[in-house]
């Protein structure tokens, strides 16, 4: 007679509804009550949890191997993995496990509170494969470290929330808040995948990574993939892109790839690294559309500050770059090449609609090479494509390298540390502004000449715009700029706005070369202003290029070897009328008999204001000024005897 054994599996206890608690460091195994804690967690992945649960590890701990607890949660009561009492983050030690914490095809579950260190090739994995939507997932205040291994794919890293590849699952409603993840060869630092194709899931929930840090990682720091109603907000990434070759992909650091709907603001990244291509900040990848880049910091990036691709045969659309600012990117000589803006298109890729307008570069690659790169792109569509209102200041000559399908204007360009700069669009190269203008027909009411930036550079601080600066109301107003500046200033703050990411307090200045810098030499006429001397004198009105000016390279100076009196002047018409102020700084020799600086043919009494004997610049000013029929004339006026001097620079007469 013959025995047959049936092994009948038994299925995993049922958690009774309430809060579960871990103590691994407990000397014995509980019943899961806060006074009878359970002690591992073998315990927690053999229960089946439901909505309104909860899994709350003893703070100043560590458990050991993989937490995989099964079941979900509902919209109105997730399962809720967090800690309990007091002191540091409940430790989770994955060692070489595939993850610390891993759920599989479950959804409603919100994780708080926790740290995890080790696994292979994920700290925290969340996915499924099941042709279902996965919703509701939470992260907060975790932080997750020292992931093990290297790239072997890019389904890897250390905060990963994705469905498999090529499945019809669909990743929705995720919110990672204050996480901090780090350590890793792995390729993904926080990553969030809502399908497992490459168009975006038409998700009707939230998808957000905001407040967050990652740092040393193999390959992409914060990315968004396959999602709609995308926000990357208020994140830091920095040294990312580790991975020694480019076999697996070349990362970036803070990017959105078939997005929908995204949107990449209030970020900083910085000395994000690659093996070959790419290496840079911020990048609308192809396929997306409706992605809006804006008031982010980029710095120090082998490659690019922002890119926007097409790729695949795929068309990428309606992309807004704006009120960003981008500094000492192209650190890697071979990466220089894509510039500080990167547009590019391969495989039959197309972009419909790029707008990238008040960007602040400032560009100071490791190789010579144009700040805004859009060679070969292929553009498609009626939707606008334009560069407008950008800031670039650039210590290499080449300013941008653009085929024509791009309509360039409003934008300042300015060379730092040697003369000369070159434009080259649709195939021609100028190696002078006006030429490039002329004979290119784009940047009709664009400017070389200094922006007059608060600093040199380090921090994002340094690139507002000082008083004075010929940005100040001189950009284009476009519709849907949007409702502020980089720095958090409403727009617009007066009248037109800033070129550049800065909307300074600033009014805009009436005057024409009012900081004496479009003349590329000195001269004694110099452009926008007139002389008149009544001792017939005039060659004691001119202005110096280099010595010590108040800003920029150039300012103005009354001197002659001889007895003089000159008169430097504008007369302004067209304007509108109500009360403006004249501004200027100056300097002198004090040994004038006059020296005044003066507001005339207004439509009241001159008015006039002595000017000081200083050898260092000081401000002056004239308020008031009631224009009516909408003209004034302004300037400075000396009589002096031969070797006494006057100087004045950065002049503004604005409306108050």
């Amino acid at each position: 007679m013959a025995l047959v054994l049936a092994v009948v599996a038994l299925p995993a206890p049922v958690a009774a509804a309430g809060a579960h608690h871990v103590d691994c460091g407990a000397p014995t195994d509980g019943s899961g009550s806060r006074s009878d804690p359970w002690n591992n967690l073998a315990r927690v992945n053999a229960t089946v949890f439901g909505p309104g649960d909860e899994i709350l590890l003893r703070r100043g701990t560590a458990c050991i191997g993989m937490l995989r607890p099964p079941g979900s949660g509902s919209d109105a009561a997730p399962i809720r993995l967090g800690a309990y009492g007091t002191g540091p983050r409940p430790v989770i030690r994955a060692g070489d496990r595939p993850a610390a914490i891993r759920l599989h095809n479950q959804h409603h579950w919100e994780i708080s509170s926790v740290e995890t260190t080790g696994g292979d090739p994920h700290g925290i994995a969340i996915g499924g494969d099941r042709p279902t939507v996965l919703r509701h997932f939470r992260l907060t205040n975790v932080s997750v470290h020292d992931v093990r291994g290297t790239a072997a794919s890019k389904h890897s890293g250390l905060i990963d929330v994705a469905v498999a590849p090529g499945s019809a699952a669909v990743i929705d409603d995720v919110v990672v808040d204050g996480a901090t993840a780090y350590r890793t060869g792995q390729w993904r630092g926080i990553h969030v995948g809502c399908a497992g194709g490459h168009q975006p899931a038409g998700n009707q929930g939230r998808i957000v990574i905001r407040n967050s840090t990652v740092h040393d990682v193999g390959g992409d720091g914060i990315t968004i993939y396959a999602c709609s109603n995308g926000l990357i907000d208020n994140n830091v990434a920095h040294d990312v892109g580790l991975v020694a070759s480019d076999e697996v992909g070349t990362p970036n650091g803070i990017w959105t790839w078939a997005c929908a709907d995204c949107t990449v603001q209030r970020n900083e990244g910085y000395r994000t690294r690659s093996p070959a291509r790419d290496g840079g900040v911020y990048d609308i990848d192809w396929n997306s559309r409706n992605t809006t880049v804006q008031y982010n910091y980029g710095h120090d990036a082998e490659g690019y500050c922002v890119a926007v691709f097409g790729a695949w045969g795929l068309t990428t659309s309606n992309s807004v770059v704006r009120y960003n600012v981008c500094e000492n990117n192209g650190r890697d000589p071979s990466q220089a090449f894509q510039g500080d803006i990167y547009l590019a298109t391969w495989e039959g890729g197309r972009l419909d609609g790029v707008r990238i307008h008040n960007n602040t570069v400032d560009w100071d690659p490791a190789a010579s090479h144009p700040a805004l790169r859009n060679r070969g792109t292929t553009f498609s569509g009626t939707r606008p494509r334009v560069f407008v209102n950008n800031l670039i200041r650039s210590r290499v000559p080449e300013m941008i390298s653009s085929n024509a399908a791009l309509a360039l204007d409003h934008n300042l360009y300015w060379r730092t540390g040697g003369e000369g700069a070159s434009w080259s669009y649709g195939g021609d190269r100028w190696s002078s502004f006006a030429a490039y203008r002329a004979g290119s027909g784009q940047d009709r009411s664009g400017r070389y000449t200094s922006p007059r930036l608060l600093g040199t550079g380090g921090v994002a601080d340094a690139f507002r715009l000082r008083e004075g600066s010929p940005a100040v109301g001189t950009a284009a107003t476009l519709s849907g700029m949007g409702s502020r500046d980089y720095f958090g200033h409403r727009l617009p703050r007066h009248g037109a706005p800033d070129i550049g990411a800065h909307e300074s307090p600033y009014a805009r200045n009436v005057l024409a070369n009012p900081g004496f810098e479009v003349d590329a030499t000195a001269s004694q006429t110099p452009a926008g202003w007139a002389t008149w001397s009544r001792s017939g004198t005039p060659q004691a009105d001119f202005t110096v290029v280099g010595g010590t000016p108040q800003g920029g390279r150039a300012h103005a100076r009354h001197a002659a070897g001889v007895p003089y009196d000159a008169f430097t002047y504008q007369h302004r018409t067209g304007l509108s009328d109500g009360r403006y102020r004249l501004v200027a700084w100056v300097r002198s020799s004090g040994g004038q008999r006059v020296a005044w600086m003066e507001a005339n043919l207004h439509g009241g009494p001159k008015t006039v204001v002595d000017l000081p004997a200083t050898s260092t610049w000081r401000r002056v000013a004239i308020g008031g000024i009631p224009v009516t029929g909408g003209e004034v004339r302004i300037g400075f006026y000396s009589i002096a005897d031969s070797g006494q001097w006057l100087e004045f620079d950065d002049v503004r007469l604005e409306g108050q």
